[in-house]
């Protein structure tokens, strides 16, 4: 996995002053990242039972829910 150690100390030495934004950027990220989940189950389900049972409100619903998220 991880098998030149020393270029990866020279790598770290880069961002010595920058931990706080290099924590702060990589939670945004999989902030981020974990948005992606809901969005998929609500198409999903939109798909899959809303639509066939034609709830044009719950649809409009979910479209803005998506509209928010992404």
């Amino acid at each position: 996995m991880i098998t030149n150690i020393p270029a990866w100390r020279h790598y770290i030495k880069y961002y010595q002053d920058a931990y706080r934004l290099l924590f702060l950027s990589i939670i945004v990220s999989i902030g981020q990242s974990l948005l992606v989940v809901p969005l998929a189950l609500l198409v999903g389900y939109a798909i899959d039972e809303v639509i066939p049972a034609r709830d044009f409100y719950l649809l409009a619903l979910i479209g803005g829910v998506l509209f928010l998220l992404h």
